[in-house]
């Protein structure tokens, strides 16, 4: 494990000799590192002085000689490496520096007499886990792992980090995103309930209930004072009764009434049912990753389900009344023990709010063409919100008859809105056509207005004429056929967008380019902007027209990561830079993408995917084809 190359007298320089009297014996301090940047060794009892040499990304070779490195100020001591020295008998610890983290250093010493010391082993912290191992394996209840190569590094000094991703997702093995951002607890505590040592350097996770199913994961050992991470294996829990996951139906038609009961056609062969939700918004297709509350807790637990009850083989479910407002889902094991995909979620309202107010004036809508609707403005309006059914209904219709897009706004089924004198127009989406559809708002006390008059919207053609087979039923369909359209984006070979798939670094700056700047077909440079893009990239154009345009800068090594898949604060900035419309405020900001998320949410141009989402997100081909529609058309 450790490069430890002990310098013979015969390398030693002559500036060294005539700087020590030779030691009788030749005595060697032997320096050892134990993780979290401390490097320890046993004391002389006879020690007078120490020297230090170093010298900064050396790498450690066969033969070094004292002249390659260099020499600390004697009155500095030990304190030329590190900030703070202890001692613990004759054990001295030393607490390095930051900015010896990628430094090669070797320390001597004069005894009480005056005699050297020939100088100790060299240490590169950096190096020293480079040659651990992880070899992770799993059984039906457990992941285990189990580190090699240590030497005498002690673990326990150490932090292991467990990252996951969801099996059914096609995204590259190194994009284990899951658990990176966590905070406040330990990483491994994410995934984990237990993570504990079982033998010599054998480890065992206890999963949580909510990642043994559909997971895949890889196990890391981290030195954070180095931000050096060892990556083991990929590995998933090997449970054979759910090795079946997403090839059962999932529920469909999920929906929710006004009692706070959430309602679905009943599933033959269910062994038990589940009812999840959370707090944010999750994805339309959510899956586990995605719910914070009563993972794998059925029915029967009352984790969030108060009563159950069947009428006309459809199967009502009212959410606890002390629970606040949420988004539920519900998926169920069959007989086989096989569990089904989630439902699409739903979302409940809290129990105490101040429902259905007969004081407030209801609005009238009109059709003011095929797939438009328009209503007058209330002046006691805060919010609108535009809602359908499920096809058409007649009769009388409750505000339970409108399940679609509840508490969502107009945008979820409304695009092209436009205020005109004291009317609001809007455009019904195309993948929400063939539905009632009704408005209704909420005041500024909080209070809901009833129901519209509703109005049958006839279902549209082009959604049997979408060449782009997979953005009906998404929030991002408008921005996509928008993109599209102009040519801005394309789809693939088997005409899908893939609007939930990350999107690198190289193609979200080709698309903000392109969608601003119509010149870059005439930019051909015969040279690349960055150390890890060539010329003959099909994006060097691109980057390189960004780079010269202010729009990226890439990172301080001279690269620009064109595969790394691209943050939520990266695309804000490259996506508003390129608007030419962004100033950067001179105020004082802590970090430095805060103004480009103030400026996406102060302007709408957040989907609701990633509304409450941090720097950190990795975005998705969706959600960049939403704050790039936006932008333009702000």
């Amino acid at each position: 494990m450790f490069k430890i190359i002990k310098l013979l007298t015969a390398v030693i320089s002559l500036s060294f000799l005539m700087s020590f009297t030779a030691l009788a014996n030749s005595g060697q301090l032997e320096l050892s590192y134990k993780g979290s940047g401390v490097v320890s060794f046993n004391e002389p009892f006879d020690i007078a002085s120490y020297q230090v040499y170093y010298a900064q990304n050396l790498e450690i070779q066969n033969q070094i000689y004292l002249s390659d490195l260099s020499r600390c100020p004697s009155q500095l001591g030990l304190f030329c490496i590190a900030k703070s020295v202890s001692r613990s008998g004759n054990t001295v610890y030393l607490n390095l520096k930051d900015n010896m983290k990628d430094t090669v250093f070797t320390i001597a010493y004069k005894n009480t007499h005056g005699e050297a010391s020939a100088p100790s082993n060299l240490i590169n912290i950096k190096e020293q886990i480079e040659d651990v191992e992880i070899s992770a394996f799993s059984d039906s209840q457990y992941l285990y792992f189990e580190v090699f190569n240590t030497q005498d590094l002690n673990l326990n000094k150490f932090s292991f980090d467990i990252y996951y991703k969801n099996k059914n997702f096609n995204i590259n093995a190194d994009e284990f995103g899951g658990c990176r951002n966590y905070v406040y607890v330990e990483q491994s505590k994410c995934v984990a309930t237990n993570l504990e040592s079982i033998g010599d350097n054998i480890y065992r996770v206890d999963l949580k209930e909510a990642y043994k199913y559909g997971f895949e994961f890889v196990i890391a050992l981290k030195d954070s004072h180095v931000s050096q991470t060892i990556y083991s294996n990929v590995v998933y829990l090997k449970n054979q009764n759910y090795n079946s996951l997403n090839k059962i139906s999932k529920i469909e038609n999920l929906k929710v009434n006004d009692k706070r009961e959430i309602f679905f056609d009943l599933i033959p062969s269910v062994n038990k049912y589940f009812v999840s939700y959370s707090k944010r918004y999750p994805n339309y297709s959510p899956t586990l990753s995605d719910i914070d509350f009563c993972i794998m807790e059925d029915v029967a637990s009352k984790c969030s389900v108060e009563s159950s009850y069947i009428n006309q083989s459809r199967i009502y479910m009212k959410i606890r009344p002390d629970l606040d407002a949420g988004f539920f889902v519900v998926y169920y094991e069959d007989l086989l023990g096989r569990i089904s995909p989630l439902s699409r979620p739903v979302y409940v309202k809290a129990s105490e709010q101040n429902y259905l107010n007969s004081n407030l004036s209801s609005i009238n809508i009109r059709q003011s063409s095929v797939d438009e609707i328009v209503f007058k403005k209330i002046s006691s309006a805060k919010k609108y919100f535009l809602v359908h059914t499920y096809g058409d209904k007649v009769g009388y219709l409750y505000h339970s008859d409108f399940p679609g897009c509840k508490y969502s706004g107009l945008n979820c089924a409304g695009y092209n809105i436009r205020e005109v004198f004291d009317n609001y127009y809007i455009k019904i989406r195309p993948e929400k056509t063939g539905n009632r559809f009704a408005v209704y708002y909420e005041d500024f006390s909080g209070n809901i207005s009833a129901l519209s008059n509703s109005i049958f919207i006839p279902r549209a053609n082009i959604l049997d004429q979408s060449r782009l087979v997979d953005i009906n039923f998404t929030e991002y369909f408008e921005a996509i056929s928008g993109l599209y359209s102009r040519g801005i984006v394309n789809g693939y070979k088997d005409n899908t967008f893939r609007p939930f798939q990350k999107i690198n670094r190289a193609e979200f700056v080709k698309i903000a380019v392109e969608a601003h700047f119509p010149e870059i077909h005439m930019f051909n440079p015969n040279y690349s902007c960055f150390s890890d893009v060539n010329v003959n990239d099909w994006f060097n154009k691109y980057v390189c027209f960004a780079k010269q345009n202010g729009i990226i800068s890439g990172y301080s090594d001279d690269t620009f990561k064109p595969s790394q898949s691209i943050t939520l604060a990266e695309a804000l900035k490259v996506s508003l830079y390129s608007s030419g419309g962004f100033v950067y405020p001179q105020s004082d900001y802590v970090y430095w993408y805060s103004p480009f998320l103030d400026a996406a949410r102060n302007s709408g141009l957040l989907p609701l995917s990633i509304l409450n989402q941090n720097a950190d997100y990795l975005i998705n081909r969706g959600e960049m084809a939403y704050i790039t529609y936006k932008i333009l058309n702000n």
